[in-house]
C-alpha cells in the first residue's frame, strides 16, 4: 500500500468522528442545561418574600402574616 487508507480505515474514521461529534454536542447540551437550572434556582424568591408579597397584595391579614412569618423563622 502506498499510504492510502482502506475502506476499513475510512469507515472507522467516519464512525469515530461521528461519535466524537455526538459526545461533544451532548457535553455542550449538558452544560447549557445545567447553567439554566442554576439561573432558575437563583431567580426563585424565598418563602419570606412570597409571604410578604401576599401580605402586600392584601391576600392575608396582618395576624396571618405574623403567624406564618414566625412559623417560617422557627
Amino acid at each position: 500500500m502506498d499510504g492510502e487508507m482502506t475502506a476499513y480505515g475510512w469507515t472507522m474514521m467516519i464512525v469515530f468522528s461521528t461519535l466524537f461529534a455526538a459526545l461533544l454536542a451532548t457535553a455542550i447540551w449538558a452544560l447549557v442545561s445545567y447553567g439554566r437550572r442554576i439561573q432558575v434556582d437563583q431567580e426563585r424568591e424565598s418563602p419570606e418574600e412570597l409571604l410578604a408579597e401576599r401580605y402586600a397584595r392584601g391576600d392575608i391579614t396582618t395576624e396571618e402574616y405574623q403567624e406564618r412569618l414566625a412559623t417560617l423563622r422557627e
